[in-house]
């Protein structure tokens, strides 16, 4: 009985391709790819805004703040709430901006580290020509 289940199993199981097998391992890598470099324009984008708004209050905060060495003797208390709470969001917004930074450069070295370690030398894991995976190592 046992001999008859293996045999009648034996003649109908079969394995995909190689070249399925690897294009469907590619396609993987290639959503895995496009979904960092989404993950680093989305980054960059709220990073490069951020900045820009980030100049613009503290040009206007110079303006208010005024130029002279005693400028802060004169200024209403009103004038001087308002400076010392931009200077908080300028201190928020600084530490925002150097963390975007931060994982957008972790992004991109974990887009190079996917490209170098299932794609060829060539780093094509993210065109759209079709990458070409390294043959996995065989044990011996």
């Amino acid at each position: 009985m046992i001999t008859g289940f293996f045999r009648s199993r034996a003649t109908t199981f079969r394995t995909r391709s190689p070249e399925r097998d690897r294009e469907s391992d590619l396609m993987k890598v290639d959503r895995v790819a496009k979904a960092i470099d989404q993950a680093i324009a989305d980054l960059t984008v709220e990073r490069d805004g951020l900045a820009q708004r980030l100049t613009d209050v503290t040009s206007r905060a110079a303006i208010v703040a005024g130029n002279g060495a005693d400028d802060y003797l004169t200024r209403e208390k009103a004038v001087s709430d308002r400076l010392s709470e931009l200077d908080t969001e300028v201190k928020n917004a600084q530490s925002r901006l150097d963390h975007l930074t931060y994982n957008i450069s972790q992004f991109e070295y974990l887009r190079d580290e996917l490209r170098s370690r299932l794609s060829d030398a060539g780093g094509s894991a993210a065109r759209d020509d079709g990458p070409n995976m390294r043959e996995p190592a065989v044990a011996s």
